[in-house]
């Protein structure tokens, strides 16, 4: 469970600016959203929850498909549930940050020391990994939440294992192309970052669908051995969170 940092680790808290330029896409738009709201200092700056719901305002309003509060909120009740409590998360797919915020805001709050709590969120696109900085550092969590930008997830879990920065794995999320959910979970076994009573969670296992994925949990013909249920929430489209806790490995 120990983690240590990484060789690319993000800047000092308070260091981070808001560097995005203007920009016509939906993520830029966003991101001014954000940091042109009036209430900027007063409410958002280290108030994850409340960037959260802004976030989540915004998208639901632009129609913006994100990991968002429905989802979010029960995976803070499956973490919570954890014992011991989770300390070291590795995410697959950044994407604006608002999901990594949400790791950083739960680890935080079930360790109230914080000693040893790390997310790290690995992100291939260097505008959405900046757009997820600015954001994770508003929300005063960059101590604990580093965005690994710029190698594919296989490359970056090859990193954090290697390099001594994570030994074992609380909780793995998966939320990045579809298509590599399997050959990761896969990488993931063979690198033996999981451990017993690990909590790997999976978005879009229903809508688009990761059928390979499903089937190879369920089976259980690898070396790790999974619990797998299926949590429906609130959110439109994909509607599922899918848990599966390590029960042998």
């Amino acid at each position: 469970m120990a983690a240590t940092t990484p060789s690319k680790a993000a800047p000092a808290p308070g260091d981070r600016l808001t560097t995005m330029p203007p920009d016509s896409s939906s993520f830029g738009r966003l991101h001014s959203y954000i940091f042109s709201r009036p209430d900027l200092e007063t409410n958002l700056r280290n108030n994850p929850n409340a960037i959260l719901s802004a976030i989540d305002d915004y998208t639901a309003a632009q129609r913006m498909i994100t990991f968002g509060l429905p989802k979010i909120t029960k995976c803070r009740e499956l973490l919570s549930q954890m014992d011991p409590p989770p300390k070291v998360l590795v995410e697959l797919g950044t994407y604006i940050g608002n999901s990594a915020i949400g790791w950083g805001e739960m680890l935080r709050s079930l360790n109230p020391t914080k000693a040893g709590c790390r997310v790290f969120t690995c992100e291939l696109d260097p505008t959405f990994a900046s757009i997820a900085r600015d954001l994770i550092d508003l929300a005063g969590l960059s101590d604990i939440v580093t965005v690994l930008e710029g190698a594919a997830a296989a490359d970056s879990l090859r990193s954090l294992k290697t390099e001594g920065v994570v030994d074992k794995a609380d909780v793995l999320f998966f939320d990045h192309w579809q298509e590599a959910y399997l050959p990761d979970l896969k990488l993931c076994e063979e690198l033996q970052l999981l451990r017993k009573g690990s909590l790997v969670l999976a978005d879009n296992t229903d809508v688009p669908g990761t059928p390979e994925y499903n089937a190879y949990l369920a089976s259980g013909e690898g070396p790790v051995k999974y619990h797998n249920v299926p949590h429906e929430t609130s959110a439109k489209n994909a509607k599922i969170v899918l848990a599966s806790t390590v029960v042998d490995v």
